[in-house]
């Protein structure tokens, strides 16, 4: 049943109550249904009352023979957007445009989800939370496929989903989709970290679920415990698809001194905290981090070196992307050094976990030494 429009369609029809309306042909200087729309095929339509207040905009399809409108979804009416029960006199039967698709353009959703209630790009730390929203961020406007056409609902100040039942450790796609005749999410959780359980397909361009495309896709979010969920700097588990934005991710200590002699690459300080971890649902999301160290080492030309490990304890780069180690070594015995070293790139879709790991050059005696100006610091799209 293809979706047509076509320039001045207008019949009359005397039909009442909430049901297909029967047509009784075109008003003089306009087309039948028949002729513009034709048999089978979907359309918008308007239908007024002449003289009682009783009108109704919807999307319909019409009947074979093409003399019949089938109301097949209610847009707006003065039935409070709910079908009207007409009563007996003459209606006016059109084709017309909704308002909604006059303002619909691109297809680009106004929100992003968040663990904020309130803001849309948290400015401090969320961990453990048990709710996700989306919220409005450039509008609070929504197109949602329903089947056959967009149709665009307002989420207003916002719209929330409990995570309860959400199993720990788990990546799940968040879903636009429709509830009650408004905007709602969903989720569906991935086969394991990166592998996605039911992949994605385009309608119109637009990433919807594949197999139910009525769901449409927002972004991707991993809990960090059953039915919760974090957005911190060290757990970016909130991943947009939508007006992705740079925030802060890095992890830091303040131990003063330690010693290591090994050239065994670890994680600093051998601390299985010293890590960065994202998830990511389409592949195209840029990763930039520095890391930054101070040693010394007990013979000249020997030291530490410090670098961010993607997805392995060792020196590793994202794919797209590349890697520089920070490479410390003392010009003097026992003199401190510090540099810094690099690592950026594009990180494939699922949980992937950024390492920051150490190791001593060659020989002697390291020590590290960390405050304030050390660690992994960076940003991430999300």
């Amino acid at each position: 049943m293809p979706f047509l429009s076509a320039n001045r369609v207008r019949e009359t029809a005397t039909t009442t109550g909430t049901g297909t309306f029967t047509l009784a042909g075109a008003v003089t200087g306009f087309q039948t249904f028949s002729a513009g729309i034709g048999a089978n095929n979907t359309c918008f339509y308007t239908i007024s009352h002449r003289t009682a207040a009783e009108w109704e905009v919807g999307f319909g399809t019409v009947g074979s023979p093409a003399t019949t409108l089938a109301r097949t979804s209610v847009i707006a009416s003065s039935n409070s957007n709910a079908a009207v029960n007409f009563s007996a006199g003459t209606k006016d039967v059109f084709v017309t445009v909704p308002s909604d698709q006059m303002t619909q353009s691109n297809l680009i959703p106004g929100g992003r989800l968040s663990l904020s209630s309130t803001l849309a790009v948290p400015t401090s730390d969320l961990s453990a939370q048990g709710t996700l929203y989306y919220l409005p961020f450039l509008d609070s406007k929504i197109e949602i496929y329903t089947g056959n056409r967009w149709i665009t609902y307002d989420i207003g100040t916002g719209i929330s989903l409990s995570l309860t039942g959400l199993t720990t450790g788990t990546n799940y796609d968040v879903y636009a989709i429709v509830s009650g005749g408004a905007a709602a999410l969903s989720t569906t959780a991935w086969t394991n970290a990166t592998t996605r359980a039911t992949a994605l397909t385009t309608v119109d361009g637009v990433l919807v679920q594949s197999g139910t495309t009525t769901r449409r896709y927002l972004g991707t979010i991993r809990t960090s415990a059953a039915s919760q969920c974090s957005d911190t700097a060290a757990q970016r588990f909130v991943w947009n698809y939508y007006h992705q934005q740079r925030r802060p991710f890095y992890r830091q200590e303040s131990v003063a001194s330690y010693t290591y002699t090994s050239t065994t690459y670890r994680q600093v300080r051998g601390q299985t905290a010293n890590k960065c971890e994202l998830v990511c649902g389409v592949m195209g999301s840029m990763l930039d981090m520095t890391v930054h160290t101070y040693t010394r080492n007990t013979t000249a030309g020997e030291g530490g070196i410090q670098t961010i490990g993607y997805e392995a304890i060792g020196f590793t780069a994202p794919p797209y992307g590349f890697n520089i180690v920070a490479y410390s070594a003392s010009a003097a015995a026992n003199a401190v050094t510090n540099t810094t070293g690099r690592c950026a790139g594009y990180p494939e879709i699922g949980f992937r976990t950024l390492y920051w790991c150490e190791r001593q050059i060659n020989t002697g005696t390291t020590t590290f030494f960390l405050d304030v100006y050390t660690g992994i610091v960076g940003w991430w799209e999300c």
